[in-house]
């Protein structure tokens, strides 16, 4: 591994060398292959497969880029200090330094409390997203501190200059971009909300800094300086509000070593099962010969795909639609009165006032034809915009469910009889009354006439519903004659289970709609002589705790 990178990173050195005495253009072809060499090696294939047999140290790692960037942030303080001891303490500087200082602050709060107390996704490239990530992050935090120290000389009641005002809200919303990257690879497992809020918090309020210094131009700086410390803050406000309610100092350190390829196992609990063989949805199997009005529609893929594809689809029906009433409206000339005649910029903009009944009063149809095109272009608009509403609102008002399945499935001996165990828990935590389970399994039998069989078979349970489902709940099916797994053993399991769905139904009291979570076992996810870890204990003042983190451990018996 060292030979590789050496040889490569000295190719690399070769040619910035070489450049030093090359002229333009051709410098920048060498630049330009220097770096694809310094990029591209660590992220080849090759090096990935000598990463993963001989993985870094995450925690040493993980370390080196959390001193970096508490140096380049404490030199962003540094200069705010400098600045003030080279003007003096006065009344603006002093406004201007306590704004600039909660920005810093901020940062040091998003990145180690964020960054730092989050775990690195499994995958093949997330160990490498995280690592190059920290890049444009300490660039734009360099950035930040030289844009907060011009910061402290500008003049509060006038509007803060333009270049320094991009500066600032440029790499401050290259900073939170960074942040967000690294947070799509990452994962809180006891924050308060979801990873995807999270990134995309971060996201929204990057492009939010971008919007302030375009609008910056019509504030005073101290009110520019002020909504941007205030955009800071509310990261800061937004991890608290998402805090865990315990530290993990070890969630880090597992997520990158899981990530670089080493696995962090504890010596007693078990977390995964060994390789499982790949195995698809059911949903994925391929249909042939489906008869063309049973097949998907928009419809069905609007609300099956993501909300992306949804806003990318009105989107461009919107833009499309208008920009065909546009042309529409230039096949006649002077057909639009208070326009650019035969502009389609302005012919766009009088179909997106008519289309969105806005009507500003500028732009008025000016023929015939072009009145007849305003009606039917109202009808569309009125269409669509009931179209858009339905499908958005019946997309927001599907109930998500927040019921969370075990990974593993014990075989165990409970009051002592064989058992098969498996649980449920309330993720979110809120009410689900009237809750119900059903088990089936898809074994293979022999009839007693020698045929052989693949059938589905009801897994009777020792307690299928529940008045009330809060918290978890410990499904319990005990292995008996009339039991689809008698006789079953570690050995057989996968001769005799193709596999095992559970479904559960359920009244959520807060979206006042009954909800539905759905899995399924395989043969590798049963262990037999294992049992469940307790996740639920009593805090200090009296309140339950359930830990997912041990949701999907077990324990040899």
């Amino acid at each position: 591994m060292t030979g590789r990178y050496a040889l490569g990173f000295g190719c690399g050195a070769l040619l910035w060398l070489v450049s030093s005495f090359v002229s333009a253009p051709w410098v920048y072809v060498l630049w330009a292959i220097a770096i694809i060499i310094d990029f591209g090696l660590p992220l080849s294939r090759a090096s990935r497969d000598v990463s993963g047999r001989y993985p870094p140290d995450a925690m040493h790692l993980s370390e080196r880029y959390g001193l970096l960037t508490l140096i380049v942030l404490g030199e962003s303080f540094v200069k705010v200090l400098t600045s003030v001891s080279e003007v003096g303490a006065t009344w603006d500087h002093a406004v201007t330094g306590a704004l600039g200082i909660s920005i810093v602050c901020s940062l040091w709060w998003i990145y180690f409390d964020d960054v730092a107390g989050s775990r690195v996704k499994r995958g093949s490239l997330t160990a490498l997203a995280w690592i190059y990530a920290h890049l444009p992050l300490t660039i734009a935090v360099v950035a930040t501190g030289v844009s907060i120290k011009r910061a402290m000389f500008f003049e509060l009641s006038a509007p803060a200059p333009v270049g320094y005002r991009w500066l600032l809200c440029a790499s401050l919303a290259l900073v939170l971009f960074s942040v967000a990257a690294i947070d799509a690879v990452t994962e809180r497992r006891q924050s308060e909300f979801g990873d995807r809020f999270r990134t995309t918090t971060r996201f929204a309020c990057a492009l939010f800094v971008l919007l302030l210094a375009g609008s910056g131009s019509v504030l005073p700086a101290w009110v520019f300086l002020g909504l941007v410390s205030a955009c800071c803050l509310a990261q800061v406000v937004l991890d608290l509000i998402m805090a865990p309610l315990a530290a993990d100092e070890e969630m880090m350190h597992e997520g990158a070593q899981d990530a670089f390829g080493v696995a962090a196992k504890d010596e007693e609990e078990v977390e995964a099962p060994n390789t499982p063989p790949k195995r698809h949805a059911l949903s994925t199997a391929i249909r042939k010969g489906t008869p063309s009005e049973l097949r998907r529609d928009l419809y069905f893929h609007l609300m099956d795909g993501s909300w992306w594809t949804l806003f990318s689809t009105l989107l461009a029906a919107f833009v499309g639609s208008n920009g065909v009433f546009a042309a529409l409206y230039l096949l006649e000339p002077n057909s639009i009165t208070g326009g650019e005649s035969g502009s389609l910029s302005s012919a766009f903009a009088f179909s997106v006032q008519t289309m969105s009944t806005i009507g500003y009063g500028a732009l008025s149809p000016g023929t015939d034809y072009a009145n007849v095109l305003v009606t039917c272009e109202a009808i569309v608009g009125l269409f669509g915009t009931a179209v858009a509403t339905g499908l958005m609102f019946a997309k927001a008002s599907r109930p998500r469910t927040s019921m969370l399945f075990s990974e593993p499935i014990v075989v165990t001996v409970f009051h002592g009889k064989p058992t098969i165990m498996f649980r449920v828990g309330n993720a979110r935590g809120n009410e689900i009354v009237e809750a119900t389970i059903s088990v089936s399994a898809l074994v293979e039998e022999d009839s007693p006439e020698g045929h052989q069989l693949v059938r589905m078979r009801d897994v009777k349970l020792e307690r299928a519903a529940t008045p009330l489902f809060v918290l978890t709940w410990q499904v319990l099916h005990v292995v008996d004659e009339s039991s689809p797994f008698f006789g079953v053993t570690a050995d057989t399991i996968a001769e005799r289970l193709r596999l095992m769905v559970v479904s559960m139904t359920g009244h959520d009291s807060t979206y006042g709609q009954t909800v539905h979570g759905r899995t399924m076992y395989y043969p590798e996810n049963f262990r037999f002589g294992h049992r469940f870890v307790d996740v639920l204990s009593t805090l200090d003042d009296g309140r339950m705790l359930v830990d997912y983190d041990r949701f999907h451990k077990t324990v040899a018996e």
